[in-house]
């Protein structure tokens, strides 16, 4: 199933690559605008959604695109500068501001409604700073950018022909959909969870809470502004209205709500649903009924709130994939924490989920039953997570020295219960076995992100190992790569 949906993903890419392409007609042109604006739009829901997951609701998100928009033009307009540079200064100023502002809130636990009014309000002084200061930015008029004269287009990145900005957006939407899978497939999103679960817990469990928030903050912002920056030079035009401002953010919270922030696809689903509604009314009213556009998706936000909450597209997902049948166990693909079978270490198989109600979850560890019972060659833990991660589950499990942990790692083989117990236990032997060489590196100093994108982008093994613990890790993490496992994911105890 997955190999299939893997090759329906690649046709459908090579489908949209080759949409400019086509004969679509008069109203070539125009399909090319929405479809880039959908393009781009997703990039900005898919930067949004990284907050939004993990209950973070930002209300203020039109300041980042505002001052990534704006940034980008006024340093092209007033000093000339090539927006290759001036959209990385964008970017920068951006993420500053959003320090600003999550700093105070993550070290004074500002969450939940308390938060988004402050990002509301963060908002709307960007927006209104933006109005004021009009011998810069136009005021509520706008500002138009510049044209680049005889300069290169490539310098200027500006372009007659819609096709390169098809496929720049294309490129801005691939680059989000790949950091959002990096950000849920990283340690990282296990934090976060914990976080918005319950910030004093997942403190109290080693969890670095203000350098987590900051670093999911900063990321987000950074991705807005990014996009902002490339619709400002699409559309050569910025207006606080269309870029900045309570109603940019509530439009990018709209369409990540209504296409599901829980999936990697949902934010586009969503963006693709507004635009086209908007176009539509656009075109049926015109200026006839000012405001109806708002109206309708403010009544349709608050009917999918209450009856589809995981979205349009994380509804199907879920429909179509919670409940599909457990495959033949005995070479299933099993994700686990490496350590499973260290002795003594049962319990709980500390399944990581997301959409789930216990009473789902307690249904389908009921269902493996019958499997655990069936294959007494290994654990009981090692046979419900193999039958678990069938289920669209992942099963971490701490990797134990006794009653201290070590740290963690996920090990994905796809061969036999049995086989993959005798791995474990081998490199388990060998990892607290290999004496550690002696270390006479100094200890790099830490910064203030280095727990989030740490987890984030993580460098292959543990490169330096300072002490026992760690050096055992990376011990077994190398054993099981010899072994023809793909190791990921490894996490030294904190």
């Amino acid at each position: 199933m997955t190999i299939a949906f893997r090759v329906l993903g690649l046709l459908a890419l090579v489908a949209m690559a080759l949409i400019p392409f086509l004969p679509l007609g008069a109203a070539q042109e125009y399909i090319w605008h929405v479809i880039i604006q959908i393009f781009l739009w997703s990039f900005v829901g898919n930067a949004w959604s990284l907050m939004g997951r993990f209950g973070l609701v930002s209300l203020g998100h039109g300041a980042f695109l505002g001052v990534g928009a704006y940034a980008t033009v006024l340093l092209w307009n007033f000093y000339g500068m090539t927006p290759w540079a001036g959209v990385v200064l964008a970017v920068l100023l951006t993420v500053a501001l959003a320090l600003v502002v999550a700093y105070p809130c993550s070290r004074f636990q500002v969450v939940g409604h308390y938060f988004g009014l402050v990002t509301l309000a963060v908002g709307e002084v960007v927006r209104l700073w933006i109005v004021a200061e009009r011998d810069w930015t136009g005021g509520s008029l706008g500002v138009s950018l510049k044209t680049g004269g005889t300069a290169s287009g490539l310098w200027t990145l500006q372009f007659a022909d819609k096709r390169v900005f098809y496929y720049v957006g294309m490129a801005a939407w691939l680059f989000g959909l790949w950091v959002w899978w990096r950000v849920d497939r990283s340690m990282a999103r296990s934090a976060m969870e914990a976080i918005g679960e319950d910030e004093t817990a997942a403190a109290s469990v080693g969890i670095r809470v203000t350098r987590f928030k900051m670093g999911i903050t900063a990321l987000s912002a950074a991705l807005t502004a990014l996009g902002g920056a490339l619709l400002a030079l699409y559309l050569a035009y910025t207006n606080p209205d269309t870029l900045s401002g309570i109603g940019v953010s509530l439009r990018i919270v709209f369409a990540v709500v209504l296409g599901g922030m829980y999936s990697l696809l949902g934010p586009f689903v969503g963006t693709a649903l507004t635009i086209a509604l908007s176009e539509y009314l656009r075109i049926y009213f015109g200026i006839k009924l000012i405001g109806i556009a708002e109206t309708i998706y403010g009544l349709l936000l608050i009917v999918f709130i209450i009856f589809l909450p995981a979205g349009i597209y994380g509804s199907i997902r879920d429909a179509l994939f919670r409940r599909r049948p457990a495959r033949s166990a005995g070479a299933a693909t099993v994700a686990v924490l490496a350590g499973l079978i260290v002795a003594g270490c049962g319990g709980s198989t500390g399944l990581v989920v997301r959409g789930q109600s216990d009473a789902q979850i307690a249904a389908d560890r009921a269902q493996c039953l019958p499997f655990v019972q069936a294959h007494t060659e290994t654990t009981p833990e090692l046979a419900e997570a193999a039958c678990l991660v069938n289920r669209g589950y992942r099963a971490p499990l701490p990797l134990a020295q006794g009653p201290a942990g070590i740290g963690s790692l996920y090990a994905t083989a796809n061969r036999d219960a049995a086989v993959i117990v005798a791995d474990f236990q081998g490199c388990r032997v060998e990892a607290f076995n290999t004496p550690m060489p002696e270390n006479k590196e100094k200890k790099a100093p830490s910064g203030i992100f280095s727990s989030f994108f740490g987890q984030l982008f993580p460098r292959g093994f543990i490169k330096k190992a300072r002490t026992p613990d760690e050096w055992a890790l990376q011990t077994f993490a190398a054993c099981l790569n010899r072994r023809g496992y793909a190791v990921s994911d490894v996490t030294p105890a904190r």
